[in-house]
């Protein structure tokens, strides 16, 4: 007698099984079900560990266009300052 058959014996079969084999039938059948779980319990963990991850990865997204925004408008400051610096030392030269 396999998993299988244990699985599909009914309460009253399974009392005419020796208790020996009936305990062996339960351990196995117990044992299945923890592994079950577990695969479940792990596939819960990935799902969330994805969802984790992809909510990251989408704020780095925001963080680094909020920052490129940033970076672009301090060059372009930086550029005006240089032009006025430039301009200024052209105008004392003179």
């Amino acid at each position: 007698m396999d998993r299988s058959q244990a699985k599909a014996l009914d309460i009253s079969d399974f009392r005419d099984v020796k208790n020996k084999k009936r305990y062996a039938l339960l351990v196995c059948l117990l044992y299945q079900s923890q592994v079950k779980t577990r695969d479940y319990l792990v596939e819960l963990f990935l799902k969330r560990m994805r969802k984790i991850q992809y909510r990251a990865r989408q704020r780095l997204i925001e963080l680094r266009e909020q920052h490129r925004k940033q970076t672009e408008d301090m060059m372009g400051l930086l550029i005006e300052v240089l032009e006025a610096s430039v301009e200024n030392s052209d105008a004392t030269a003179l």
